[in-house]
C-alpha cells in the first residue's frame, strides 16, 4: 500500500505540469466491505438472556390481559336543576342578608353496579348554571357537607347577575372537583352512591331591599362529568366480568415463514389480583394464532376449564397490596412448545372473572383503586438448544472506495471472506445499493458457486469460506454507482432438523475485499 501510495505522489509530481490527461493503469486490492452479524442480529437484545456460561435463551414476558379500574366502576354524569317562585305571592321583598331559599337535594350515581360507601376523585368538574329574572342580585350557595378537600366541605358562593331589561341574568362556572373524597352514604348515612348537595339563595348583607313579583323565576342547575375515581369502597357485587381478550404478541416479529423446533420451554402463566375483592377466574381457552400463516395452537393443559381463586389485595393506605398465583407449564404438563414454535403474533384467552363468590364477607368493605389490576402474564424462557430454518438476518454497509476522484473502476473480481461460528449453514443474497437505497447490481450471479453458501462451525471451530465473484463490464459499471453493499443471509441451522446449541460468541465475520484493474487520471 504504502509503495502504491507513493508511486501516486511521484506521478502527481512529475506530470503536474503536462497538459494533456495521463492515465496510469494498476492492480488494486483492497477490502471494501467488513461486518460481523452476531447473536443479537439473530434474536432481539430485548429478549436475549446471556448466562454466566455464555449459554444464549430467549426471554419472553407478554401480557395476556389487563383489566383496570374502569371496568368496575363507569359513573354516568348526573344534573340536579331546581326552579325558584314567590307564586302564589303576587310580590315580595327580600331585605339584605335575608335568605330566602334553602333545599336539601342529592346526586345518584346511576349506572354503578357496584353500592358504594366512599370515592375519591382523580379528576372530574362541576358545572353550575343559573338564570335569574329578579330586579337584583342574588348570592348563590352550593354546599356538599360530604365532600372533603384537606379536611374542608365543598362551598362554592357565587353571584347570580340581576336582570337587565328583557335579559335575564345568568351565572356559569365550572368547578374543578379533583381530589375530593365523597362519602356517598346520603345525608343520614345509610344509603350508597348517593351525595347529599344543598342549595342555598339570599339577597347578599351589603345588598339593597329587592323586590321579586310572582312572574319571577330562578333557575339553578348543578351537575357532575368526567369522574375520574382514584379510589372507591363499598360492595361490588357478584358480577362476572366477561374476559374475551386478544394481545399482541412481538416477541417474534420479522419471523413471519422461519421454521422452529424447541428442545426444552419453560413458562409461568401469572394471575394477579389487585382489587380489594376476591375473584374467581375459570380459563376456557387460550389459543396462540400466527397471522402471517393463519395457523393456531390452543394450550393443552389442567389450567384449561378449571377455576382460580385470587384473593382479594391488601391495602397500604390507598395502595394495594397484589395476590397472584403462578402456574408453570412445561414439555411436560402442556403443550407449550407446540405453542411457541408456532412463531404466534398474538394470544387470544376466553375466560370470565366472578366478583365475590361467596357473597357480601367483606361487610361492603371491597375496594378498588386506580392502581388496582386484574392481570394475566405469560413469562416465557427458551435456551437456544433448538433447531431454525427459514430465517434471514439482514446488514446494510458502506462502500469503502479509495477516496480519490481521480479513481475508476475498469475490470477485476471480487472475493468474499467468512468466518461462521453460528451452528448454522447460510446462503447469501448480495446486492449493491445506490445512495437511494435502489438496488443497482444483483452480486449473486457473478458468484463462481451460485448457492452462496457458507458452512456452519466444525465442532468449536469456525468454518471458514471464499467467495468469488467474477465482475463482467456491466458489472463493473454498475458497482461504480454503488454506494453501498446489502447482505440478507438466510438461515439454516446445521442437520436441520436436529437442535443445536447457540452460545453468546456466535458470529458470522464477513470481509469482501477487491482484485480490481482500476484506472488512475491525472
Amino acid at each position: 500500500m504504502k509503495k502504491a501510495i507513493l508511486i501516486f505522489v511521484l506521478l502527481s509530481f512529475l506530470l503536474a505540469c503536462q497538459k494533456d490527461p495521463t492515465s496510469w493503469d494498476t492492480s488494486l486490492s483492497a477490502p471494501l466491505i467488513r461486518t460481523n452479524l452476531g447473536i443479537g442480529d439473530l434474536i432481539p437484545d430485548s429478549i436475549l438472556q446471556i448466562g454466566s456460561d455464555q449459554s444464549v435463551a430467549i426471554r419472553i414476558e407478554e401480557n395476556i390481559f389487563d383489566i383496570g379500574i374502569d371496568s368496575l366502576i363507569a359513573i354516568e354524569p348526573d344534573t340536579v336543576s331546581k326552579i325558584f317562585s314567590i307564586a302564589p305571592l303576587l310580590q315580595f321583598t327580600f331585605n339584605p342578608g335575608q335568605t330566602f331559599y334553602n333545599s336539601d337535594e342529592s346526586f345518584e350515581f346511576n349506572g354503578v353496579e357496584a353500592q358504594l360507601s366512599q370515592a375519591i376523585l382523580k379528576g372530574g368538574k362541576l358545572i353550575l348554571n343559573a338564570e335569574n329574572s329578579i330586579d337584583g342580585d342574588l348570592n348563590f350557595i352550593l354546599k356538599i357537607p360530604k365532600a372533603f378537600k384537606n379536611g374542608e366541605s365543598l362551598l362554592i358562593s357565587e353571584t347570580i347577575p340581576a336582570a337587565s331589561g328583557n335579559e335575564n341574568g345568568l351565572l356559569n362556572r365550572e368547578i374543578d372537583i379533583s381530589g375530593y373524597e365523597l362519602d356517598l352514604t346520603g345525608q343520614n348515612g345509610n344509603e350508597f352512591n348517593v351525595l347529599a348537595v344543598q342549595f342555598t339563595l339570599s339577597n347578599p348583607a351589603n345588598g339593597e331591599p329587592i323586590t321579586a313579583v310572582n312572574s319571577d323565576i330562578v333557575k339553578l342547575s348543578v351537575s357532575y362529568t368526567d369522574l375520574d375515581v382514584q379510589f372507591a369502597k363499598g360492595y361490588f357485587g357478584t358480577e362476572a366480568l366477561n374476559l374475551n381478550e386478544s394481545s399482541i404478541f412481538n416477541a417474534f416479529d420479522g419471523y413471519n415463514d422461519a421454521m422452529i423446533d424447541v428442545d426444552e420451554v419453560n413458562a409461568e402463566l401469572s394471575f394477579t389480583n389487585g382489587f380489594g375483592i376476591d375473584i374467581q377466574a375459570s380459563i376456557f381457552q387460550i389459543k396462540a394464532w400466527n397471522n402471517f400463516t393463519e395457523n393456531s395452537v390452543n394450550l393443552s393443559n389442567s389450567l384449561i376449564g378449571s377455576n382460580i381463586n385470587l384473593s382479594r389485595a391488601g391495602l397500604n393506605g390507598y395502595d394495594p397490596l397484589p395476590s397472584a398465583k403462578n402456574y408453570v407449564l412445561n414439555n411436560f404438563n402442556s403443550n407449550i412448545t407446540e405453542l411457541l414454535e408456532l412463531l404466534p403474533d398474538s394470544i387470544f384467552i376466553n375466560a370470565n372473572a366472578s366478583l365475590n363468590p361467596l357473597g357480601n364477607i367483606s361487610n361492603y368493605n371491597d375496594f378498588v383503586s386506580d392502581k388496582s389490576r386484574l392481570r394475566c402474564d405469560l413469562s416465557l424462557l427458551i435456551p437456544m438448544k433448538l433447531s431454525l430454518t427459514n430465517l434471514s438476518i439482514r446488514d446494510t454497509t458502506k462502500l469503502e472506495w479509495p477516496g480519490n476522484e481521480n479513481f475508476s473502476i475498469e475490470s477485476g473480481n471480487l472475493y468474499l471472506a467468512a468466518s461462521n461460528s453460528f451452528p448454522a449453514n447460510f446462503l447469501l443474497e448480495i446486492n449493491a445499493i445506490d445512495g437511494s437505497n435502489n438496488v443497482v447490481l444483483k452480486l449473486n450471479p457473478y458468484l463462481e458457486n451460485p448457492e452462496g453458501l457458507i458452512s456452519g462451525r466444525n465442532g468449536d471451530e469456525p468454518s471458514n469460506s471464499l467467495l468469488k465473484f467474477s465482475l463482467d463490464d456491466y458489472a463493473v459499471n454498475q458497482l461504480k454507482n454503488s454506494k453501498s453493499i446489502a447482505i440478507k443471509a438466510n438461515f439454516e441451522t446445521t442437520n436441520y432438523p436436529e437442535t443445536v446449541i447457540f452460545n453468546e460468541n456466535d458470529s458470522l465475520k464477513i470481509l469482501i475485499s477487491s482484485d480490481l484493474n482500476s484506472r488512475l487520471t491525472f
